[in-house]
């Protein structure tokens, strides 16, 4: 039940319980950066189950219709060694899959960025100066890896501490990341 009152719209704040594993498990992938808190980690988790059973839902009549339209299929042939049964995975399993696959799409950004860095110059006589629109790193996260829009703020995050890793100074604006190559000053001994 709600604590507050809240405007429609707006967070309302919930208690949950959940197993001190599950916590360990949601605190080490904030550690990472993957997700900017525990409660961003629960919405995220939330809306992608969300996501899934509306989808299950607006999906199953139209399935059950598309099968009772459909002429009975033949049996099909009895195979003599039938392919063991995969065994399902658990959830840690999945999150650890999904996990993978972020972190792969994260360096599979960054190399793409930094190769085509000339593209994003910021002004044409300033040097070193870059601007990526963040409408690049969304589209790139959700079409190209069909990944959900929740994973973007982290995406934004860890891409960050990657350009800064490569010798960046990154300033941000609702609209786009603006880069700056840091110039290393060699002090003559």
């Amino acid at each position: 039940m709600p604590r507050t009152k809240a405007p429609k719209g707006s967070m309302v704040i919930i208690t949950i319980h959940l197993p001190k594993e599950v916590i360990r498990e949601i605190e080490e992938l904030v550690r990472q950066g993957r997700y900017p808190s525990r409660a961003e980690l629960i919405r995220a988790a939330v809306r992608d189950m969300l996501d899934e059973m509306r989808y299950m839902i607006t999906n199953q009549p139209h399935q059950q219709q598309q099968q009772q339209s459909q002429d009975p299929p033949e049996d099909p042939p009895v195979d003599p060694d039938p392919p063991p049964d995969p065994k399902p995975k658990t959830k840690t399993e999945e999150e650890r899959e999904r996990s993978m696959r972020y972190r792969g799409c994260v360096g599979k950004l960054l190399g793409m960025l930094l190769a085509n860095l000339s593209q994003f110059k910021f002004n044409v006589r300033q040097d070193g100066t870059y601007k990526i629109n963040k409408k690049v790193i969304v589209r790139f996260f959700t079409e190209d890896c069909k990944m959900h829009k929740s994973v973007v703020v982290p995406a934004y995050n860890a891409l960050v501490r990657h350009f800064m890793d490569a010798g960046f100074s990154v300033a941000e604006t609702p609209r786009a990341f603006i880069l700056r190559k840091e110039i290393e000053v060699v002090a003559d001994a």
